[in-house]
């Protein structure tokens, strides 16, 4: 077989695994669509030129030999990038945290090789940041009739502020985990509830929370894997589904972080909620961030 001829058939194989490689990122999430198109148009690009080219001048600067060693060479480059790959996804390490943790259990997996059977044990050692501030987008659909809030989280260990904002207004929630304030920008009047211990923030702020995967029966677990996306902050994530009475919960979790990156529910293949986060800081204890936050809309801080 002469070099271009073995050239042609390299370029239409690389080409195919490309293509092959795009579906399957896009398939599950782990590039943006226009990232999957550019690679798209590569890898047909390299079809053509396989299918198209005469290299008939190759044979004069390339050996068969010399040929079939560039192939081995990339072969294996290659494969020593997917063994480092798969050798680089490890759990984050407690001791690396900026924050005080408990000491992790023995048992806990220290490879993430995440699976639909072990998703829910993975999920049960996340942990959440003490003091941060995160923000959603939520887009809810119903009748084909969409809608768009957004919620703004601050936590400082037990005390959390949210603001949620729609059509109807903007609604503020302040809690300690204790007592709950609740206030509308277009009313100020401070309605104080008393907070059940069985209801989250979570629930208040409409939220769904990842956590309730580690509460369902196994059997509702359909899906669990690693993926990258650059879509978020944080690059690292856990992607969870699972489906129970009709309904279809996808979550996307930081890995680096502990928090919900996105969560989508479906109905007979409709979406019909979907938070996705838009922001995220990683605070401290006493962060200026938090400044004038905890507080009524008269100034006044109802915690001690």
């Amino acid at each position: 077989m002469q070099t271009g001829d073995m050239l042609r058939i390299l370029l239409i194989f690389l080409g195919c695994f490309l293509v092959i490689k795009t579906i399957l990122s896009l398939a599950r999430r782990k590039l943006k669509e226009q990232f999957c198109l550019l690679w798209g148009v590569i890898a047909l690009g390299l079809i053509i030129s396989g299918i198209c080219i005469r290299p008939t001048l190759w044979n004069q600067y390339v050996s068969t030999r010399g040929m079939a060693v560039i192939v081995v060479i990339g072969a294996l480059f290659v494969g020593n990038m997917q063994q480092n790959k798969r050798d680089a996804i490890v759990l984050p390490d407690a001791a690396q945290s900026t924050q005080p943790e408990l000491q992790p259990d023995e048992n806990e997996p220290a490879l993430l090789e995440v699976t639909r059977e072990n998703v829910q044990s993975i999920v049960r050692y996340l942990h959440r940041p003490q003091y941060y501030h995160q923000s959603y987008t939520i887009t809810r659909q119903m009748g084909g009739a969409a809608s768009e809030s957004t919620a703004e989280l601050w936590v400082s260990d037990t005390r959390v502020c949210a603001v949620l904002t729609s059509a109807a207004g903007e609604k503020h929630l302040l809690t300690d985990g204790q007592t709950l304030y609740v206030w509308y920008a277009s009313d100020e009047k401070v309605r104080q509830l008393p907070v059940s211990p069985d209801v989250t923030m979570d629930e208040l702020t409409g939220i769904p929370t990842y956590e309730l995967l580690d509460t369902l029966p196994p059997e509702t677990i359909t899906d669990g894997e690693f993926i990258t996306d650059d879509r978020y902050d944080s690059g690292r994530q856990i992607f969870a589904a699972a489906e129970q009475d009709g309904v279809r919960r996808e979550c996307w979790i930081s890995l680096d972080y502990g928090l919900l990156t996105e969560s989508i529910l479906k109905r007979e293949d409709e979406t019909v909620y979907d938070a996705l986060q838009t922001g995220l800081e990683i605070l401290a204890a006493g962060d200026e961030a938090f400044d004038d936050v905890f507080v009524l809309p008269d100034g006044t801080s109802p915690f001690q």
